[in-house]
């Protein structure tokens, strides 16, 4: 096998020998660059637009839009996500379990009765119903400690609370750092209470 590569590689060096020793012609050879500017135009002035404060300010607007396009974006999302969602006091989830992906049991809660179904891509299914009163508070009570917080803060509260203005958040209380304070004084009072209990 080597023999044979061998063989291939002499015979074209062979037949490159035999094209009269001339080198075929390089493109690159006929390649021409422009003549440099004279000494005067050297030092020329560059244009406006890559100059002064310009750019930095075309920069700055450029940011601006993207930041109010990111802020326009979350608005609509946010409400296209909470429009269709209507809180019912009566009827709620009150467990649910993922079977596989796509695939899930929930707990429905009425009054004192809940409601297992089975709920897939397609279709909802009943599974069977659960009468015990006490069964069903205690899941209705489970629901509403796991719950996730309902009053979640906006993209201008954060942003003020980044900037240090502040902002007002879903209760009302101004600035980013009032809850933080209301629970430190809490705990103080509770230790003060604690303290003046002991002695």
């Amino acid at each position: 096998m080597l023999l044979l590569l061998w063989g291939f590689l002499c015979l074209g060096s062979l037949c490159a020998q035999g094209n009269g020793g001339a080198e075929p012609e390089n493109p690159e050879t006929r390649i021409t660059l422009p003549a440099p500017p004279a000494a005067g135009e050297a030092g020329a002035a560059l244009p406006a637009a890559q100059t002064g404060a310009f750019p930095l300010v075309r920069m700055l607007i450029v940011l601006a839009l993207i930041a109010g396009a990111a802020f326009g974006l979350t608005k609509f999302f946010k409400r296209g996500l909470t429009s269709g969602y209507t809180s019912d006091p009566y009827l709620k989830r009150a467990a649910s379990l993922t079977l596989a992906p796509g695939k899930t049991v929930h707990v429905i809660t009425l009054d004192e009765t809940a409601f297992v179904v089975g709920v897939t891509e397609s279709a909802v299914t009943p599974i069977g119903q659960v009468q015990n009163k006490d069964l069903v508070d205690a899941l209705n009570l489970h629901a509403e400690e796991s719950a996730p917080p309902q009053n979640r803060r906006s993209f201008a509260d954060l942003l003020g609370a980044l900037t240090g203005r502040g902002g007002r958040n879903q209760r009302g209380e101004s600035g980013a750092f009032e809850d933080t304070a209301r629970a430190i004084r809490e705990q103080k009072d509770r230790i003060s209470r604690v303290q003046g209990g002991e002695g």
